[in-house]
This record gives structure tokens, C-alpha cells and sequence, in this order.
């Protein structure tokens, strides 16, 4: 190459690089990292940097039948944990906040039913800041609440235009914003049967609603099965998205950051505030999906539907022969991501013994898995988590376990902590 042409190429260097222009490396764990503009890909192997499965064990059990009246819970509504080991457990039915130790040693409790400062009519749902203090949704008056460090009631706001959703956690972020799911009203002219529109808003320290962000989830669009009778009264809907099409998922890190399935299950997307998305995924294989377990998720939604039409058929396409690789997204209080995956799903043990009914009628149920990552895509392993972890309400995920709530056989509700062991560890 001649001089000239050699300055003409180091010359361009930087204006293709500011043009978008791929960047590759691979780490020392063989995560491969492709950089075009804003977007980087994060391509991760099917070992993760641990280098072997962990599971979760409990270790910490806080709850009774006959207990003291604060380890009774009626209902629980909500669980979050803070940065010191404690953990808040929302009773929906009392209702109030209690505040436990890491050692589930009872702290104290936080509101109560009512309408004034500090007290709230139907709370159903929980974050906690990095300051210490804490944020509680309630949604019947449309409001967030909000205590310090200590418990005391610090601030209120109320709500009034959406319509807050039951279900979700609250997440917070380093700035002190928190956020929440709500509903927002359907546009004029669209489907009546098709509910409100999913959205998150962003709230700020001081209670003001500094951003709106319209289905979060991303581009997800899972095949609708639906039924519909007109009765004397009106028409009555009912839909259904046919099982294992990829769904909407999504969480916020306390960096801010969305964190959401990819359009097609295949792994997830991390859009940072700064506007740049991270795609994240990682060699498998694909799950396939057994004729007995098709059976009966077929016929649920049949049995379902034939509630509202007797003579309802199947409307939509087919269940797919492979399930996708994300199920369900969670965040927890650090830069942890733990992803819930689909995996072969197994029938009920005790129809199976019983001989009661044929592989199709048995009910079948997937294991609960996760596969961990860190914020910047590096997949961490796999963890596998024990039959009686709960997912209901959103478990308190962190680097080293997660609070679960659990059920025994008379319905008593704990919240459990279970904590990541290794093989050599357990």
C-alpha cells in the first residue's frame, strides 16, 4: 500500500466508525460481543461463567399458623428486600407493611388501613429505595405512599387519570424514581373487548409522573384465540393467547434500564436510559413440546372458552411444536437479571401413580429454572429452584438468593429465603 493510500485508510477509520461500524470481541469465557452504533449483541455460550448449576435452598422461614400475629399473614400482597438483608412483606387483608431482619427477626410495621396520611384502602404493591425509604401503590384511591427509612409517613400522591393494574411489583431506581404498571384508557374506536393499554409510568422522588412508557414489553404479539355471545344484556369476550408463543415480559433494573423479552423468546433486550439496547442471548436447545402436554394445554383453552360458548371451536393457529426460551423476566435489588425459561414440562406425579387418567388428561407443569445474568449481557448459569418456591406475588430476587413466598398444605402462607448453593455446597 502506498503512503497516500495508507494516510487515506487511517484517515477513515474514524468517520466509518462513527458510521456504525461493527465492532467484535470474545472474552476469556467465550461470551462474543458485536457492537453496530447504539446496538450491541451480547451472544453468550451454553456454559455460564460460573461453570456449573446452582439451586435454591431455603434457609430462613418467617410465617406460622398460631404464631405471633405478626408472622401471621392473611394475604400476601408483596414482598421486596433492601440492600441491608431486610425484607417487607405486604399484608393485603390487614392491610399493613411488616419489616423483617435477614434472620426473619420481626422489625416493625409500616401503615395501616385508612385514608389518611400513611394509611391506604387496598395497597398491592411494594418498592423500596436506595435511601431506605418506602413506596406502597394503593388501588383503589389511585395513590402512591411513601415512608422513610424509619416507617413514618413522608409524602402521598394521588393518581387520578389511569387505572392502576393488580398485578406487578414496584420498581425503584438509583435516581428515586419509582415504577408502576397501570392501565391507561382504550382509545376511542378500538376493540371493547380488548381492555386497557398496558403502560409503565415513571414516577419521580417528589411524586411527579416524568415519563409514560407505552407497552413496555416491546413488539411482542402472541396469536389470539377468542370467544364471543351475544346475549339479551350485551356481548360477553373472552380471549386467550394460544400457549407457548413468545409473551410480553419485562422488569426495570435499579440502573433504570428495561429489561424485556426479545420479539421471539429467544433472549432478551436491555435498553439502557442513555437510549443504547443490549441484545442478550445464548446457545440451547429448543424445548420441545411432548404430545401429551399439547394435549392438555389445548384442552384448557377449549375448556376455558366453551364457558362463555358452548359451541366454541379452535380459532387460531396451532400450538407450536418447540416452546421459546424466555418465560418470564425479573429484576432484582442489583444488576442481577434472572430469566425464567421454559424447560420439558412433566405431569402430575400423583395422577401418573394413580393411573387415573391418560398421559393427555393429566395435568402437566414445568419445573421452575432460571438462567442468571449480569447487566452486561455475561450469562452466569442456570439455577433451579425448589418445588414449593412461589411466584406469586413477584419473589425479592438478589445476587446471592431471593424471598419467596410458600404455602404448605393447609394454605399457611411463609416468606422464605432461599439462598444460591453449588453442587460442593449444598
Amino acid at each position: 500500500m502506498s503512503p497516500r493510500a495508507l494516510l487515506l485508510a487511517i484517515a477513515l477509520l474514524p468517520a466509518l466508525h462513527a458510521c456504525g461500524a461493527e465492532e467484535a470481541r470474545t472474552d476469556d469465557v467465550g461470551v462474543q460481543v458485536d457492537t453496530i452504533g447504539d446496538t450491541i449483541r451480547v451472544s453468550n455460550p451454553a456454559v455460564g461463567a460460573w461453570g456449573e448449576p446452582r439451586t435454591l435452598v431455603a434457609s430462613t422461614s418467617i410465617g406460622s399458623l398460631d404464631g405471633p400475629i405478626e408472622e401471621t399473614f392473611g394475604r400476601v400482597g408483596g414482598i421486596v428486600a433492601d440492600s441491608d438483608g431486610n425484607v417487607y412483606v405486604l399484608d393485603s387483608q390487614v392491610p399493613t407493611v411488616r419489616r423483617f431482619g435477614a434472620d426473619g427477626s420481626y422489625i416493625g410495621s409500616i401503615g395501616r388501613e385508612g385514608e389518611g396520611p400513611g394509611e391506604f384502602t387496598a395497597p398491592n404493591g411494594i418498592g423500596v429505595r436506595i435511601d431506605g425509604s418506602l413506596v406502597v401503590r394503593d388501588e383503589r384511591s389511585g395513590s402512591l405512599h411513601l415512608f422513610d427509612e424509619t416507617g413514618s409517613p413522608a409524602d402521598g400522591w394521588r393518581l387520578v387519570s389511569p387505572t392502576f393494574a393488580s398485578l406487578g411489583p414496584v420498581w425503584t431506581d438509583d435516581e428515586l424514581s419509582s415504577y408502576i404498571v397501570v392501565g391507561l384508557p382504550a382509545a376511542a374506536g378500538s376493540d371493547p373487548g380488548g381492555g386497557p393499554e398496558v403502560a409503565v409510568l415513571r414516577v419521580s422522588e417528589n411524586g411527579a409522573v416524568v415519563d409514560t412508557i407505552r407497552s413496555p414489553g416491546g413488539p411482542v404479539v402472541s396469536p389470539e384465540l377468542r370467544a364471543e355471545v351475544t346475549m339479551e344484556w350485551g356481548t360477553s369476550v373472552s380471549r386467550s393467547e394460544v400457549p407457548f408463543f413468545p409473551e410480553s415480559t419485562y422488569g426495570f433494573a435499579p440502573s433504570g434500564d428495561l429489561v424485556r423479552g426479545l420479539p421471539d423468546g429467544s433472549g432478551i433486550e436491555i435498553v439502557r436510559r442513555s437510549g443504547q439496547t443490549v441484545h442478550v442471548s445464548r446457545a440451547h436447545e429448543p424445548i420441545l413440546i411432548s404430545p401429551g402436554e399439547r394435549r392438555h394445554h389445548r384442552q384448557r383453552v377449549i375448556d376455558g372458552m366453551r364457558r362463555v360458548d358452548e359451541n366454541w371451536t379452535w380459532n387460531g393457529p396451532e400450538i407450536p411444536e418447540t416452546k421459546p426460551y424466555v418465560n418470564r423476566i425479573y429484576t432484582g435489588i442489583d444488576d442481577h437479571i434472572w430469566v425464567r425459561v421454559h424447560v420439558e414440562g412433566e405431569p402430575d406425579e400423583g395422577d401418573a401413580e394413580a393411573g387415573e387418567a391418560s398421559e393427555g388428561e393429566r395435568a402437566w407443569s414445568e419445573p421452575v429454572v432460571f438462567d442468571v445474568y449480569r447487566s452486561d449481557g455475561t450469562y452466569l448459569g442456570p439455577v433451579t429452584a425448589p418445588e414449593d418456591f412461589g411466584l406469586f406475588p413477584t419473589p425479592a430476587f438478589d445476587s446471592t438468593g431471593v424471598w419467596s413466598v410458600t404455602r404448605d398444605e393447609l394454605g399457611v402462607q411463609r416468606v422464605v429465603r432461599f439462598e444460591l448453593r453449588s453442587e460442593g455446597e449444598r
